[in-house]
């Protein structure tokens, strides 16, 4: 083989190396997005899990309160009816 082959064959092994290296650092870039919009959509499922269990406990927690307003009301209905039985 002539020298100048011998360069050519190594220049074509290296930008053939350099290809390779490309495309691996290509597929690496594109595991490292998919596992970080991963992590997005999981920390999405999370907030709207949180937002449920908030709406939930807020529910709840409206339960004794309501409880109270209805009491309340009927206190003023029969204070209403006394009062308008006085007149």
């Amino acid at each position: 083989m002539k020298p100048d082959h011998l360069r050519e064959v190594k220049l074509e092994n290296s930008s053939l190396s350099s290809e390779i290296s490309a495309a691996q650092l290509a597929i690496i870039g594109s595991a490292v997005v998919a596992l970080g919009q991963a992590i997005g959509v999981f920390a999405d499922v999370r907030a709207l899990e949180e937002l449920s269990n908030d709406n939930s406990q807020d529910q709840l927690s409206l339960g004794p309160i309501q409880q109270q307003l209805n009491t309340i009301q009927k206190q003023l209905d029969y204070l209403t009816r006394e009062a308008s039985k006085k007149h």
